[in-house]
């Protein structure tokens, strides 16, 4: 599943077209999208979508049905300023990136506030237009914390566990340059979207770095400017490759 500029698309493995809904049409209505950035699914199967530039999250089920929706621009809680990376846990409680508002809001499934924590700052805790946002199988919540350079790790009450990265060009390893996404492989691994970098780098739990897929290049494996990562069951990753306009599936770790 992922995003355009104004529709949501889901295709197979194997890049066949499955359903797709929205667009071409930008707009605010029930449905309809404003460069929608990120796409997550709860454990019911029920869709949901940032939809970034409407300040909103909508929900669908797996056919692009709407089911409902919450948010408007604003930071209140439930209130949103271009929320970009949303995740849902396996009890179906929704996080999302609230980027522009620099913090995580956590929410029940269709929607009620649950808790929220960040503020703007580089200090324990505190994000800088993050834009990521995962959770592995044990509750721990992974943000990436973009224009920081950093990864940051969270209890489910927004405790912070862990902490790494810092700015890094070329291929120094641990290091990013606006790491713009992260995923969870099913064995704990923690993959991020090393976007100014055109790579991705693994890590361990602990934030030990484990190895790197990719470098700058049009090539099969490599990447310009990649935004967005996912992990299927079986641990092939599905890579936004922004800037060769393309989608990557590569082979699981």
């Amino acid at each position: 599943t992922f995003s355009t500029a104004a529709r949501e698309v889901h295709a197979s493995a194997n890049g066949h077209l499955l359903v797709k809904w929205a667009g071409p049409i930008v707009g605010a209505s029930e449905g309809l999208f404003n460069h929608p950035a990120d796409v997550a699914v709860g454990p019911n199967g029920t869709v949901y979508v940032a939809d970034t530039q409407n300040h909103r999250v909508q929900r669908f089920d797996a056919n692009g049905n709407f089911l409902g929706q919450w948010g408007r621009q604003g930071s209140n809680p439930g209130e949103f300023r271009g929320p970009t990376g949303i995740a849902v846990d396996g009890e179906g409680r929704v996080y999302v990136a609230d980027t522009e508002n620099h913090r995580v809001q956590v929410f029940g499934a269709t929607g009620e506030p649950v808790r929220q924590w960040g503020s703007r700052g580089s200090a324990r805790g505190q994000f800088n237009t993050p834009k990521g946002v995962a959770v592995d199988g044990e509750g721990r919540v992974y943000v990436a914390d973009t224009n920081n350079h950093r990864i940051q790790v969270f209890d489910r009450a927004g405790v912070q566990l862990a902490s790494w990265g810092g700015f890094g060009g070329g291929q120094q390893e641990g290091l990013f340059q606006f790491p713009e996404d992260v995923a969870i492989t099913p064995e704990g691994r923690a993959v991020v979207v090393d976007s100014g970098n055109h790579r991705l780098q693994v890590f361990g739990r602990d934030g030990v770095f484990v190895g790197v897929v990719g470098r700058s290049g049009a090539d099969p494996g490599q990447f310009v400017l990649p935004k967005s990562v996912a992990v299927d069951a079986s641990g092939r990753l599905v890579v936004s490759d922004s800037g060769n306009r393309r989608i990557q599936v590569l082979g699981a770790l």
